[in-house]
């Protein structure tokens, strides 16, 4: 700022005007700052939202498919829904760069342990109603499938983590 408050001298501003000036250029910069840190934190939490609801809407969309599909494609399904719902998160989550370490672990935490109920929820559903409607379906594990939802989902986030811990250990190295 001190070149600033020289060359506005030189031009022949007065001490206030440079002052004020200084002031507001400063007021600014630091208000502009506020602004992307809370709208990164508004997108971080509306995807955060929008995954939970994603969830929801994919679980209920299982229940036919549990009810007449066969084990095999529910569970091959299952990995590739998953798998791609995690590499958005995932993507995310690495875009917003106002998110720290405790962010991650919330989101890391959160949003498996609400598929995993959900699921568990959706399985259980659907097998009360092949067992009501006496369907000639197998019934499936509400552990086992949430179980492959949640490791399916989580396996991008952990790939990505396992890939920033060899470049931090690269950039050491050099």
């Amino acid at each position: 700022m001190k070149d600033l408050y020289n060359k506005l001298k030189k031009k022949g501003w007065e001490d206030v005007e440079i002052q004020r000036a200084i002031t507001i250029l400063k007021y600014g910069k630091s208000n502009q700052e506020n602004y992307y840190i809370i709208s990164q934190k508004m997108t971080y939490w509306a995807a955060l939202f929008f995954l939970i609801i994603i969830n929801m809407i994919l679980a209920v969309m299982f229940v036919p498919f549990l009810i007449v599909g066969k084990h095999s494609t529910i569970y091959i399904m299952i990995i590739i829904l998953a798998s791609s719902l995690g590499f958005i998160f995932n993507f995310v989550l690495e875009d917003i760069e106002v998110t720290d370490p405790k962010h991650h672990i919330i989101a890391g935490l959160f949003i498996p342990t609400i598929s995993i109920i959900n699921i568990y929820i959706v399985v259980n559903l659907s097998n009360y109603f092949i067992e009501l409607t006496n369907f000639r379906s197998d019934l499936y594990s509400p552990l086992l499938i949430s179980t492959l939802y949640v490791a399916s989902f989580t396996f991008p986030y952990l790939i990505s983590v396992f890939q920033n811990r060899q470049i931090r250990k690269s950039y050491k190295k050099q």
